[in-house]
């Protein structure tokens, strides 16, 4: 039963702890819109828990977390055409670009083999601004050819 209590006078009359009370009945009038305001606030909240749901997922969920990577960084493979006496490298990748990073490895030395991991900046057309994250050791080219 759709009511409430209300505190009034000269209503029906329930005399507990001194106090006074009285129900009110609500019109059927009344009811419908209670209750249609009720469902549409229900509605709406399921939505609201729905849509966050759903937005922390996709930011938090392992899987656009790796797609998200996967666009950024990419590895190449170059081969180390000088090297300097400021310990600043100079490595040729198979596309004939040149990416020159800083190492504290003394040991490079030219016609080793670099893998890199690159930064592409957040642009995927344009390779100039692109940054070496890594630079990893991978061997030495004339070892290579003997085979």
């Amino acid at each position: 039963m759709w009511g409430f209590y209300a505190r009034a006078k000269n209503l029906k009359k329930y005399l507990t702890n001194k106090k006074t009370y009285v129900i009110i009945d609500l019109s059927k009038e009344r009811k419908e819109k209670m209750k249609k305001f009720c469902i549409r606030n229900l509605w709406f909240t399921y939505l609201m828990v729905f849509v966050l749901t759903s937005f922390f997922w996709m930011i938090f969920n392992p899987f656009f977390l790796d797609m998200a990577i996967k666009e950024k960084y990419y590895a190449t493979v170059g081969v180390v055409t000088e090297t300097s006496a400021n310990h600043s490298v100079a490595v040729k990748d198979y596309n004939n670009n040149i990416w020159i990073f800083k190492s504290s490895n003394k040991d490079w030395t030219e016609k080793d083999v670099c893998a890199m991991i690159m930064d592409n900046n957040g642009t995927l057309e344009n390779i100039e601004d692109d940054k070496i994250v890594s630079a990893t050791y991978c061997g030495y080219l004339p070892i290579w050819n003997k085979n």
